[in-house]
């Protein structure tokens, strides 16, 4: 049979008087010595046990070990306190007297040879194993003062000399760096980034240190870092949104309820327009091609007092007049990009009656110059049919053969809203014959056409229906009415 071997390794601290053995061994943990030189040469001045010295590297790192106990808490990188860090050293020990340690102090290894040797079975005999167990004695080994002297050890501990000053000059030049670094605090570098930075980008900043470590509800901003935050957020909502993960910004129901606070009375808001200026700054030439519509709205009237001003709500006030007469109709302005998606309401007024005459000529002359003198292109102006936009455009010299009015010494196209034009096409086929060439088209051929198309199974034209060809007050309103009369897709 083969020879069984078993090796047993006892571990313990080479600190003298170490208190690591009286401690239950499973929460100890043995550390041998570096093989790294510098390192090694750090212990050893941290240890300042002069036998040691004499030992070489390889030795130090096979035989010798330090236990968990001489080091401190970050010193490991885990929380069992079983694995050191790279840049561990050992700093928890009392300086013993220098003294040799004991044998017992090294890693002791003891080889046991379980010696089987076979026997043969006879009857009436039974097989016997002798064991025989041999000690090898650390004794055997050659001297260290035979070879610690050798020239090759020689010129590693001059190598270790070289590395050990060169070691210290850095940790020097390290520790002085550190005292600048602990010298400049948040206030100094505060001062540095308002010396080399812009006020804007400063306050910014100092936002971001100030929020930093807030949760969320419980972050502050200055008046100044709103009024940032509202330009950010007019330029481009979406970039806005986009930098709110990376910057503590205020959110978006904060700047809402800041823009509440603006009070819109009737007539002109001078904010409202430099707010607007603002916003374009940045477009493009072509995205300030614009359109300006008009239209008027009944009200119920309604007078309502407001306590913080001291006023009575609900009276007659366009332009710069103010009547004590109810309003019963709102004029409202608003501003509409031909070749981007961006509209802007500009303006409202309250009117007792429909607004006519100068006033309505004041009001729209005054908001094209308005709007041109903020580098706004308005291409057309756009009203319904209504009899006070029809006295208007006559008071401009508007026709079919000049179809714009100027403003500015810019020409402006005076511009009906189609769906209201297709209403009243419906309309006056309706009540009057249109003669196309040579042909007559009346509405009775409309009347014959449904009255007999609406008997038959098969219908000739399905979508057309009662309202189509009778419509109601109401039904007039309806644009998809009177364009489904002309449409050939009714028909189909």
């Amino acid at each position: 049979m083969e020879f069984l071997n078993k090796r047993c390794r006892i571990a313990k601290c080479c600190i003298k008087n170490c208190k690591s053995f009286e401690l239950d061994p499973d929460l100890i943990s043995h550390f041998s010595f570096p093989k790294d030189p510098l390192r090694c040469a750090v212990w050893m001045d941290n240890l300042q046990l002069r036998h040691l010295n004499e030992v070489d590297m390889v030795t130090l790192n096979k035989k010798y070990r330090l236990c968990s106990l001489h080091f401190e808490n970050r010193m490991f990188s885990n929380e069992q306190n079983n694995r050191l860090k790279q840049n561990a050293n050992p700093t928890l020990f009392e300086v013993v007297a220098e003294e040799h340690i004991e044998k017992n102090d090294i890693l002791d290894n003891h080889d046991v040879e379980n010696d089987c040797s076979p026997s043969y079975s006879t009857p009436g005999t039974s097989s016997v194993r002798s064991f025989s167990t041999e000690t090898y004695s650390s004794e055997c080994q050659t001297p260290l003062s035979f070879t610690n002297r050798t020239p090759r050890k020689n010129a590693l501990r001059k190598k270790l000399s070289a590395e050990i000053k060169k070691r210290r000059e850095l940790q020097s030049v390290i520790d002085s760096h550190w005292q600048m670094v602990d010298e400049y605090s948040i206030e100094t570098a505060l001062k540095v980034c308002k010396r080399h930075c812009t006020p804007t980008v400063f306050m910014l900043v100092k936002s971001q240190i100030g929020n930093i470590q807030r949760k969320q509800h419980g972050q502050r901003y200055s008046n100044e870092i709103k009024q940032i935050a509202l330009n950010m957020y007019f330029v481009s909502p979406k970039l806005y949104r986009l930098m709110q993960k990376s910057l503590s910004l205020p959110v978006s129901r904060t700047l809402r309820r800041i823009t509440g606070k603006y009070e819109i009375n009737p007539g002109f808001n001078d904010f409202l327009f430099n707010l607007l200026s603002f916003k374009i700054k940045n477009f493009k030439s072509d995205w300030l091609e614009c359109v300006l519509c008009a239209d008027e709205m009944a009200l119920k009237t309604n007078l309502f007092y407001r306590v913080n001003k001291d006023k009575i709500v609900g009276f007659h006030e366009s332009s710069n007049r103010r009547k004590y007469e109810p309003a019963k109709y709102a004029l409202v302005l608003m501003l509409r990009s031909i070749n981007y998606d961006w509209k802007q309401p500009i303006a409202y007024f309250l009117v007792s009656n429909s607004c006519t005459g100068i006033d309505l000529k004041d009001i729209i002359l005054t908001t094209i110059c308005r709007l041109q003198n903020i580098n706004l292109n308005i291409k057309a102006f756009i009203t319904d049919q209504g009899t006070n936009f029809v006295q208007f455009s006559k008071s401009l010299y508007v026709s079919p053969t000049k179809p714009y009015f100027d403003v500015q010494g810019k020409s402006i196209v005076y511009i009906f809203d189609p769906p209201h034009l297709i209403k009243s096409t419906r309309n006056m086929l309706f009540k009057h014959n249109f003669q196309i060439n040579d042909d007559v088209v009346t509405k009775n051929h409309l009347n014959f056409f449904y009255t007999y198309d609406s008997k038959c199974n098969l219908r000739l034209a399905p979508k057309l229906t009662y309202a189509h060809i009778y419509p109601g007050p109401f039904e007039k309103m309806r644009v998809y009415l009177a364009t489904q009369v002309f449409s050939g897709t009714v028909a189909a």
